[in-house]
């Protein structure tokens, strides 16, 4: 499935680490695929700005971990800057954040069946389009790290949008 990583920002932004047209607000769709790596606090507010409508559609994970077959995505267009994503069984809505990169989104986790906001609701990836595959890196959190305010989530968070080093999942889908 996802492959854990140090990245840099710059190298998802740069044509020769990441030689694709970016897709603004896909990388929703692939920041809602590991639980345990969601964030309790939003980084921002959510942006109106539109989300490109290529994304939409059926996906099919390209790389898997041995013994476990393909996860499956399915991105439905919920308005122009609003996508509904279902990763497996779970649902998430992803939009794009005000002041960020035109490759970066916020995906919002639903809450509990009982209403319970408490558990960790968003997660954040940065995304490209490579050879026709959809690659998301997936922020997560690194060892030993608690995010239990909003500001130590906008600092980390804002880290990484700044260019720093990261930790994070990679993942690669293909179309249906």
């Amino acid at each position: 499935m996802g492959h854990s990583a140090h990245l840099r920002l710059h190298s998802v932004n740069t044509r020769p680490a990441f030689p694709c047209r970016l897709l603004a607000g896909f990388s929703l769709v692939l920041g809602l695929l590991l639980a345990g790596c969601d964030f309790k606090h939003p980084y921002g507010e959510p942006s109106d700005e539109p989300i490109d409508p290529a994304l939409v559609g059926s996906w099919i994970e390209s790389e898997t971990v041995k013994d476990k077959g393909p996860s499956t995505l399915e991105v439905e267009a919920v308005t122009g800057s609003e996508f509904r994503v279902k990763f497996n069984d779970r649902t998430f809505t992803a939009r794009r954040v005000k002041g960020t990169p035109d490759n970066f989104l916020q995906l919002q986790l639903p809450a509990s069946k009982d209403g319970d906001t408490s558990a960790h609701l968003y997660t954040f990836c940065f995304f490209g389009l490579v050879d026709g595959e959809l690659v998301v890196k997936r922020l997560t959190e690194p060892d030993g790290a608690s995010f239990e305010t909003p500001e130590s989530v906008q600092a980390y968070v804002g880290r990484a949008l700044a260019g720093e080093t990261f930790t994070a999942y990679r993942y690669r889908f293909r179309r249906k």
